[in-house]
């Protein structure tokens, strides 16, 4: 069973032999579930959410200059008033939508990916850090959550622009922090630890991954 992003409060695990998941957070929480029902030994496998692979489009374009965007549903990003005209928002919802505005992304250094914070943490599903993988891909830095699924898990504790919190104070700070270091040596480590996701991402990757899948599932449906 693949459970992206439903609420695992709402599933009946118990009912399912193998479980994919999409982020280490997912991973660890549906074996924590299965614990919890006494059902460890049931396998959950892992494979990351890549970025859409037509981004390989713009992966070799110059920097203009620090700019920033917010990719998606404008409803599902936290920008300050404050911050309204210094973050272009690209709305994408669909596949569609996505391949619009694909010429737009080359022009961005720095992904918004600033969220709401969550009503309800413990009924809550676990998303894919697509946000990440989609910022790597458009060789550009992100601001986001500390406390998003996997982005201290693939950037490290102290990468330098996780907002804490999710204050207008805390989101400007941070937003000038990343302002103020463009193209300097901060910046720059930021990026290549941002650029080091690609590799849990490369299509020979991925496809190991669902290989020891299958040759899981195979094994547990054989005992």
């Amino acid at each position: 069973m693949d459970s992206v992003d439903l609420p695992l409060a709402e599933l009946d695990l118990t009912l399912f032999d193998f479980h994919i998941a999409a982020s280490f957070a997912a991973q660890h929480a549906i074996c924590k579930h299965l614990a919890n029902a006494g059902l460890s030994e049931r396998p959950v496998g892992l494979v990351h959410h890549h970025a859409d692979p037509r981004l390989a489009k713009i992966a070799s374009r110059t920097e203009n200059g620090f700019r920033a965007a917010y990719v998606g549903m404008p409803e599902n990003a936290t920008i300050p008033e404050s911050l309204q005209s210094d973050v272009a928002v690209l709305h994408a919802k669909t596949g569609r939508d996505f391949g619009r505005i694909l010429p737009e992304l080359q022009k961005y250094t720095l992904h918004f990916a600033v969220r709401p914070p969550r009503d309800n943490a413990t009924a809550r599903g676990y998303k894919p850090f697509t946000k990440g993988f989609t910022a790597a891909a458009c060789r550009a830095n992100i601001m986001v959550n500390r406390s998003e699924d996997d982005a201290e898990h693939l950037l490290g504790a102290d990468y330098p622009y996780f907002v804490e919190g999710a204050s207008a104070d805390a989101i400007e700070n941070c937003f000038e922090d990343a302002r103020s270091h463009y193209g300097g040596p901060v910046w720059k480590d930021a990026r290549d630890r941002v650029q080091n996701m690609l590799e849990l991402t490369r299509p020979d990757r991925l496809a190991g991954q669902l290989h020891e899948i299958i040759d899981t599932a195979v094994q547990t449906i054989g005992d």
